[in-house]
């Protein structure tokens, strides 16, 4: 979630910076640190492709988009756009050649799980621990994985999931969200 939401902010930036400003490299190095400009000008044709394969996936009644089932979540790793499938068959990596056809930063790794599995197992756990000191969770997909906050003994939390939920101990990792100590 992370990911996405810096490459959101990302390219709201580069949108902002191409309407608000001048087009004047020494103006826009002037307010924004070159080392950014660079790094922006590096993720323009990633951030292309993925807005690109996400105009591709259909979305439900509440917005959110419902991913294809081989769909394990995407990236960037420097220049490139790194896109997980469960299933990295000819014919399910043609179909994305297909849609990123007009891109070459775009990089297929294969991943055991897919997005659309994990958010529903991140909800299962959440909702069947239902424990207020949780206090945030998602999908990590780089690593392929269940990410939770907590607050309070994280080890009695993780022996916890081991009980209910031992099929999925190796993908579910847990970090301290204790403000105090």
């Amino acid at each position: 979630m992370k990911k996405i939401l810096l490459l959101i902010f990302w390219a709201a930036t580069i949108v902002l910076c191409s309407f608000a400003l001048p087009n004047d490299q020494s103006v826009i190095s002037d307010v924004i640190p070159k080392e950014y400009v660079e790094i922006m000008e590096q993720q323009k044709e990633p951030l292309a492709a993925y807005q690109t394969l996400y105009s591709t996936f259909n979305q439900d009644d509440k917005g959110r988009y419902v991913y294809p089932d081989e769909y394990a979540g995407e990236w960037l790793d420097g220049n490139k756009l790194v896109i997980a499938l469960t299933d990295v068959s000819k014919e399910k990596l043609d179909k994305y050649i297909d849609i990123l056809k007009h891109y070459n930063c775009v990089k297929f790794v294969k991943a055991k799980y897919s997005i659309t599995f994990l958010y529903k197992l991140a909800d299962e756990v959440f909702e069947t621990l239902n424990d207020m000191n949780i206090t945030k969770y998602g999908v990590d997909v780089e690593n392929n994985k269940l990410t939770f906050g907590y607050i309070g003994d994280v080890n009695n939390f993780k022996k916890e999931i081991t009980e209910i939920f031992p099929d999925y101990v190796s993908i579910i990792s847990v970090y301290s969200s204790n403000l105090c100590k």
